[in-house]
């Protein structure tokens, strides 16, 4: 499996994962007649454990490129800043947060997973009713965004959490 901690690969498969996840929210917003809206964040999973093994440096600025490249992507250029301010800001949290919690425990994994998906959904919708970007009811994307978005991708991290723990931990013990 050392493959996959080789940094193109990482890279490749980060970049796969940032289209994925946009593909994967909008197959489920499409099975739920657009009355919930689920973002999958399924980058972030892997930026969990890319914080663990990889060096600092590397994860910041590969959050930061993602982040512009999500801006562009997926929230056009009048959006443009809020991935790439959050997500090389999730990566310095996860860093930082490291080296006070234990990265071996499946729970403290979820835990901090869980934390900073709240802390991502929850900014960027600050950001964007700070810039008058949107006008959505904050209990509207609560109920119909924020919510199922959580269980998602906590369901998510259930099922992927033993086969990424077995691929970039497993050599750590």
């Amino acid at each position: 499996m050392s493959v996959f901690k080789n940094k193109p690969f990482a890279v490749l498969l980060a970049f796969l994962l940032l289209l994925l996840d946009g593909h994967l929210s909008l197959l489920l917003r499409i099975l739920f007649h657009n009355q919930f809206i689920v973002s999958s964040h399924l980058l972030i999973l892997l930026f969990l454990f890319y914080t663990i093994i990889f060096n600092p440096y590397f994860v910041f600025i590969l959050a930061f490129l993602l982040g512009i490249i999500y801006d562009f992507y997926y929230l056009g250029i009048y959006n443009f800043g809020i991935m790439t301010l959050l997500f090389p800001l999730i990566a310095v949290v996860m860093i930082k947060i490291w080296k006070h919690v234990s990265s071996e425990r499946p729970l403290s994994r979820f835990l901090v997973f869980f934390i900073l998906l709240f802390f991502l959904d929850f900014t960027s919708i600050a950001i964007a009713y700070f810039y008058q970007l949107t006008a959505y009811p904050l209990n509207d994307f609560i109920t119909y965004n924020l919510a199922p978005s959580l269980i998602f991708n906590t369901l998510a991290f259930l099922l992927l959490q033993k086969l990424l723990e077995k691929i970039y931990l497993e050599r750590r013990r």
